[in-house]
């Protein structure tokens, strides 16, 4: 019979072993691709109307894991067709809907242990002071329609830097006393600075506004590019922590935290030790 030439089995076998590795890498991508292809139809309202809370954040006033909430959106999804019915400012949401004295809040038991005393059912502007957004965002999304709102299937957080990074999609913002036009180039550094020294408090609370409205606005009215052009830009405001994602459904959830979007503290094994930064006076310093 046929002599194997030396060598040929050890080139087979390590073409073998390539093929392997390579099935081994493109595993976690292929999963994720097929969790995405599930789930996603339905955060943008394929089973009916879905809606989410948008928390506008902000780290120069620090809190736990995102900063200070000074604004809010609620985006509403009805087989992919996005809307942006409300926007307003946090103070509404501590004044509206049922009085503070009388919200319920179910859990989780940890923040609502260690967090309760910042008055969690009545001072929106201290939700964002646990480090860990699930138990942020399970809590936005229990007490948004005892404060106003209607029910929500989740939250997303967004700040200064986020909505630079949106401004890639949706070109230069004119906003009504900022001298020029915001831009993905200097839109972070006005909100997380310049703002503050350029602006009384009255109109820096209306630019912070007209600005996140504006972006909202051209963002659900128009086309967003390919996915692959989507994930360029806004995978490192993800990596970053300048987006986070809560879903009260568990699938969606389990997606977002796949993608790094969850803003969950690291699960571990033994002791552990976290510095967080965190400041409730409300002076503005603390800007990271």
């Amino acid at each position: 019979g046929a002599v194997e030439r030396p060598g040929r089995a050890a080139r087979v076998a390590e073409g073998v072993d390539e093929v392997q590795r390579e099935v081994a890498d493109a595993q976690p991508d292929a999963r994720l691709a097929a969790d995405a292809v599930r789930v996603v139809p339905a955060i943008f309202g394929a089973d009916g109307e879905s809606r989410w809370l948008v928390a506008f954040t902000t780290p120069v006033e620090a809190r736990g894991r995102s900063g200070f909430m000074g604004n809010y959106a609620e985006l509403s999804a009805v087989d992919g067709d996005v809307e942006m019915p409300r926007f307003g400012r946090t103070l509404e949401l501590e004044m509206g809907g049922t009085p503070a004295a009388e919200r319920t809040l179910s859990g989780p038991d940890d923040f609502v242990s260690r967090w309760g005393r910042y008055q969690g059912g009545a001072s929106w502007r201290n939700l964002t002071m646990s480090p860990d957004f699930p138990s942020v965002g399970q809590v936005m999304t229990e007490l948004y329609p005892q404060s106003g709102g209607r029910p929500v299937d989740g939250v997303v957080a967004v700040d200064p830097v986020a909505l630079a990074a949106l401004l890639e999609f949706v070109g230069p913002v004119d906003v009504p006393g900022v001298p020029e036009p915001l831009t993905a180039e200097n839109a972070a550094e006005f909100m997380l600075f310049e703002q503050y020294v350029q602006l009384p408090d009255d109109e820096r609370v209306d630019v912070l506004e007209n600005l996140a409205r504006t972006v909202f606005d051209r963002l659900t009215g128009g086309e967003l590019p390919a996915p692959g052009a989507v994930a360029d830009v806004l995978g490192p405001a993800v990596r970053g922590g300048h987006i986070q994602l809560y879903s009260s459904d568990p699938e969606q959830e389990r997606l977002f935290t796949e993608i790094g979007a969850d803003g969950a503290l690291p699960a571990v094994d033994g002791d552990v030790m976290g510095v967080v930064n965190r400041n409730a006076t409300g002076n503005k310093n603390d800007r990271i």
